[in-house]
């Protein structure tokens, strides 16, 4: 909040909140512009992925997180990193903790985040294969199967409703 009233400014609140999280606080709101400075912050310090990106994307995935809004957030950054030149040094340690953060403990869905974060990102052709190594790396080769992506999952009415 006191960052979008303008009472400090984007480093200021980067640093803050990931202290808040390093101390436990894991309710905060994340965006994918703030993964992404919070990275170029590290970077500047030296260290990627450092203490601030780690710390921020602590609150990204789960059991108990709303699966769109997180997504949304690793779009956002995934994309502000994969579309800036300067970020190729270090935006593939960051994107492979991002991938893992995402689908920790989504036992049931994370074929599905995957799927629909390959859609969202489907003009970014180096990060698209970035993502099919990732997964096969990880041995999450069924997640590339061509599938419903979270969007076209929501939109469908259930079976037995008309």
């Amino acid at each position: 909040m006191a960052g979008q009233w303008r009472h400090i400014d984007q480093d200021t609140y980067i640093r803050w909140s990931a202290h808040l999280v390093g101390a436990g606080h894991n309710y905060i709101g994340m965006s994918g512009l703030v993964l992404a400075r919070a990275l170029r912050m590290d970077a500047e310090a030296g260290e990627v992925p450092g203490y601030l990106f780690k710390a921020l994307s602590e609150v990204i995935g789960g059991r108990i997180a709303e699966p769109r809004s997180h997504l949304l957030a690793c779009t956002e950054c995934l994309r502000d990193l994969w579309s800036d030149r300067r970020t190729s040094a270090y935006r593939q340690p960051a994107t492979g903790l991002l991938l893992r953060q995402l689908i920790r403990e989504r036992t049931g869905d994370y074929r599905i985040l995957i799927r629909t974060l390959l859609e969202l990102v489907q003009n970014l052709p180096q990060l698209v294969e970035y993502i099919h190594a990732w997964a096969r790396g990880h041995f999450i080769p069924e997640a590339l199967v061509v599938g419903e992506p979270l969007a076209d999952r929501k939109r469908r009415p259930k079976r037995g409703s008309s």
